[in-house]
């Protein structure tokens, strides 16, 4: 099953391992070494332009390669889940102690967890993980109007 969900992964790639073709340099090669001689497959069709240079690169890429692109990627994606949660939680924060008052709590609060649940259901694949995700955040900041609303409550 791991596997196969590799596979998928790999399709989604612009030079996708699992696909030889002899568009590209050191597939043909191969194709040619396994193909019989008696063979043309210059007589193929092809759907794609041909690499102008003899390409070496291992067919999938190197270790070394993949590992330092799945780093870089992780790394993306780590920093915009921060800067995603700073905003998330710092942008009401902001915006309930400059317009302090309850409607500015409460809508705020509710179109906050709207769009923190829709980027959950997006980004999650379980939807219990979904759930608990926004009800936790929900919750810290329903936490924070009921702060806003005692303070304005005390003024009165």
């Amino acid at each position: 099953m791991q596997d196969y969900e590799y596979m998928q992964h790999c399709s989604q790639k612009p030079r996708d391992p699992f696909l030889v073709t002899t568009e590209r340099s050191i597939d043909d090669y191969v194709l040619r070494s396994l193909v019989p001689q008696n063979a043309a497959l210059e007589d193929i069709w092809s759907t794609e332009a041909w690499e102008a240079e003899i390409n070496t690169t291992p067919i999938g890429g190197t270790r070394h390669e993949t590992h330092k692109e799945t780093a870089k990627r992780a790394f993306a994606e780590r920093l915009v889940m921060a800067v995603l949660g700073a905003i998330l939680l710092v942008g009401p924060m902001w915006l309930m102690v400059l317009h302090n008052t309850m409607w500015t709590g409460l809508i705020s609060t509710s179109a906050f967890v709207l769009v923190f649940g829709i980027l959950a259901a997006w980004h999650l694949d379980d939807k219990e993980k979904v759930l608990a995700s926004t009800a936790g955040y929900a919750a810290v900041l329903v936490v924070f109007v009921g702060l806003n609303v005692e303070s304005q409550l005390g003024k009165t």
